[in-house]
């Protein structure tokens, strides 16, 4: 026992000890997240109260239990190697956390295999926005005003493409996620007037709304903007309770109106985002008059005009939310690819994810600005500062 105490005394014990404390905290965090999550969802479908003992498996099941451990060994892996580095090559020139952080991104084979892509494809967003923020910092690149909302427009319109046409391009619950926010559109509906080949023009009041598109584009853009405050309330809530705790509790006036006002801005982005790429379709293919299938420029140019919307929203906010459509349009691209052919790389999800994860643990240490708060909120949870 004596030398079991005395090796966590040494330098190499006590780095160990943080290694798992931190698999502790993320393993709790992934069974929080993924296990809540579900609970959560059975809560609002009532299939917890329907069937309890079934919902408490699907929350404590293989799947739940290898996000929880894939969260618990990144931070684990990248103290021991980012520390093993340290003693072996002292200094301060970032490159231990680069190669720390594309060894912790090994941990990416616990994970499911369907979740990988989408998985690596949300961090090598966050990581090329990160590597362009710091090279514009360093003056290496010009900084270009609405970048941001450029790139959000070109993904949007290449997402309401896929919606309206090609749904096989996107995940299915976010494919879902679009007719609900679209509140009319049905999957038959857009099917039947927009995809399957016809041999007459088919009228919008048959299968996407009632009546005619200026007055229904009207009316429901009034009805719709409540339901979409609601929405975005604890999306805009939960940073606040997360990163702003001490700010509510001295400030609770000043930061519960900010909150409001953000609310009801991102309300309104998301009103205007739905009910322009809804009218610009509705519009367009009037015009043209032509039966089923739609012509893809007409979907793609409604995308990039609802997308110019997001400028209700504030400048971090846009390039969070360009961050959130870039994954996306990456994974569309894959599928495209693998339809015609191309041969991907064996593990090539498992590839992205060590790139992206170097240049992501790179920046915390050094260029820590670069990083978006969400990013850094994520990245100081699971292994500190």
């Amino acid at each position: 026992m004596a030398k079991v105490d005395s090796f966590f005394e040494t330098e190499e014990g006590r780095t160990v000890v943080v290694a798992l404390e931190r698999f502790v905290r993320g393993s709790a965090t992934g069974l929080a997240l993924y296990g809540g999550g579900t609970i959560a969802l059975s809560v609002v479908n009532g299939k917890l109260f329907r069937s309890p003992g079934h919902v408490v498996r699907e929350a404590l099941s293989v799947d739940t239990l290898r996000f929880s451990a894939f969260l618990g060994a990144f931070p684990a892996v990248y103290k021991l190697a980012h520390d093993t580095l340290r003693r072996v090559r002292p200094g301060k020139d970032g490159s231990n956390s680069t190669m720390a952080g594309a060894i912790a991104g090994l941990t990416m084979f616990i994970e499911s295999g369907k979740r990988r892509r989408t998985i690596a494809l949300f961090l090598l967003a966050r990581a090329a926005g990160a590597f362009m923020s710091t090279w514009v910092r360093r003056g290496r690149l010009p900084r270009v005003r609405h970048l941001d909302t450029g790139v959000f427009c070109l993904c949007t319109g290449f997402i309401v493409y896929a919606a309206a046409l090609d749904p096989e391009l996107l995940p299915v619950g976010y494919y879902n996620s679009i007719l609900r926010w679209s509140r009319g559109w049905t999957d038959k509906g857009l099917a039947e007037t927009l995809r399957r080949e016809g041999t007459a023009f088919v009228p919008c009041d048959v299968h996407m709304h009632p009546g005619s598109c200026h007055v229904y584009t009207l009316k429901d853009t009034l009805r719709s903007w409540p339901s979409f405050f609601k929405m975005y309330l604890p999306i805009n809530l939960v940073p606040v309770l997360l990163f702003k705790y001490k700010e509510l509790i001295s400030r609770p006036t000043d930061t519960l109106t900010s909150l409001f006002i953000n609310t009801a801005w991102s309300g309104t982005f998301l009103t205007f985002l739905v009910q322009i790429a809804k009218y610009v379709i509705c519009v367009l293919r009037h015009w043209k008059h032509k039966p089923p299938p739609a012509d893809g420029y007409i979907p793609f140019a409604a995308g990039v005009l609802c997308a110019l919307s997001v400028l209700f929203e504030r400048a971090s906010r846009r390039r969070e939310l360009s961050m959130y459509v870039v994954p996306h349009f990456l994974n569309g691209m894959f599928l495209l690819a693998q339809r015609h052919h191309v041969k991907t790389v064996p593990f090539g999800s498992i590839l992205v994810f060590m790139a992206s994860t170097m240049t992501l643990m790179h920046a915390y240490e050094r260029e820590r600005d670069s990083l978006s708060n969400l990013v850094k909120g994520i990245i100081k949870h699971l292994v500190g500062n």
